[in-house]
């Protein structure tokens, strides 16, 4: 009669941890599946950036842009995720609000490159179940300060073009040129 209700209780127990592990993997199942999802509309949002750089200039584009985004991003269970996919999204939107300044709209380019490089990367980290990788100096700089960032850019193009015109007028003008 023992060996019955000691053996009812095993039974008991391994179904019980049987439903339990069912249903926490299901659960990773679920998660996994929903953060896939996410990051695929994450890596379209920022597609749309790449093929049009300009695309943000209006209230309502920022706003819709900023909404799926932000959708896409509460989709990530890890709050340091979050975080991370947040910061790069105000990036992107604090160089948008700099439409006063015609001659940074030329810097979003690469500005977007940078974020959505460090978004792919945060992405695929969290596929593979690997830690976040370490934010690059360029991403903390371009992320805390856009606008300085964009103007950084901006005088960095200045200075190869003023140097690339230089290189002109000596190979023309210069010793060996053609006066």
């Amino acid at each position: 009669m023992l060996d019955g209700i000691i053996g009812g209780v095993v039974a008991a127990l391994l179904t019980l941890l049987g439903a339990w592990l069912t249903t926490r993997e299901a659960k990773k199942g679920r998660v996994a599946a929903s953060e896939e999802k996410a990051s695929a509309v994450l890596l379209g949002l920022l597609k749309g950036l790449r093929e049009d750089p300009q695309c943000l200039q209006g209230i309502r584009e920022r706003r819709d842009f900023e909404e799926n985004y932000l959708a896409t991003v509460f989709a990530f269970r890890d709050p340091k995720v979050r975080d991370r996919l947040q910061r790069s999204l105000d990036a992107i939107l604090t160089s948008r609000l700099v439409a006063y300044e015609p001659e940074l709209r030329e810097e979003y380019p690469a500005l977007d490159r940078v974020v959505a490089r460090d978004v792919r990367e945060c992405l695929i980290a969290r596929i593979d179940g690997k830690r976040l990788p370490k934010p690059t100096e360029e991403w903390t700089y371009a992320t805390a300060h856009a606008v300085a960032y964009l103007r950084k850019q901006a005088a960095s193009m200045e200075a190869a073009e003023r140097q690339a015109d230089e290189d002109r007028e000596n190979a023309y003008w210069g010793p060996g040129g053609i006066l």
